[in-house]
């Protein structure tokens, strides 16, 4: 049904990677890590993986380009989609669910938000980022959300690079003539943290200008989770 698949060089981050896909309700599903660098400690993550169903690790030396990593990953996914994690973002339980969804009845080639929700933690905000569509055709979907039918990979790939490399891949999409769909913004949060943790490098402040304020809370989670009808099998 979906591969997950998910790039990281954080050790820290290990729970969290594994909680998303945990959590997630879809039962097809595998998961797809690609350790970065050689200080990730692969018998560690390896022993994680062997809790959970269906999850395989591999490594990729620090010279590799993270478009690299994602490529790979690609290549060694099962399922007819492929849907890429960050390691430090929340996916809710019916993340997988929504994007199945979108994929069977909208009958789109890339899937992903475009509006979608933020969390700064320093500031305990929920934040709204602003997006060209939610439930519709899209121009610009979020890094964080991309999921593709395996498919496309024969024509499109992830950029040899590392910053920017997301939005390099949604251009070649949109010049192949891909069609692009925004599924709702619920089930996904954006978290911003520590500005040295993020690749793209704003302060917290600057941030939050960018988008609209919600709510100030210390438990996103049931303002943003929504269950999915007919999403998972």
């Amino acid at each position: 049904m979906i591969s997950v698949i998910i790039s990281t060089n954080r050790p820290e981050r290990m729970e969290n990677v594994f909680r998303n896909y945990a959590r997630q309700r879809l039962k097809d599903k595998e998961m797809i890590v690609v350790l970065h660098g050689e200080h990730m400690d692969a018998d560690a993550w390896r022993r994680e993986a062997e809790r959970h169903d269906r999850v395989s690790v591999y490594t990729m030396p620090k010279k590799a380009s993270v478009g690299a990593c994602k490529n790979f990953a690609v290549r060694k996914a099962k399922h007819r989609y492929v849907a890429k994690f960050d390691d430090d973002d929340y996916y809710g339980s019916y993340y997988l669910s929504e994007l199945y969804k979108a994929f069977k009845t909208k009958k789109a080639d890339v899937v992903g938000k475009s509006r979608s929700f933020a969390y700064v933690t320093k500031y305990r905000a929920l934040l709204l980022r602003r997006g060209d569509a939610e439930r519709g055709r899209a121009k610009q979907l979020r890094g964080p959300t991309i999921a593709a039918r395996k498919s496309i990979f024969k024509k499109v790939k992830w950029p040899d690079r590392g910053r920017g490399g997301d939005k390099v891949f949604l251009k070649r999409c949109v010049r192949r003539g891909l069609k692009l769909y925004a599924t709702g913004k619920y089930n996904f949060v954006y978290i911003r943290g520590d500005r040295t943790a993020h690749t793209w490098g704003i302060g917290a402040k600057q941030f939050m200008k960018r988008c609209a304020f919600v709510r100030r809370t210390d438990d996103y989670r049931p303002y943003v989770d929504r269950r999915v009808k007919g999403g998972h099998r």
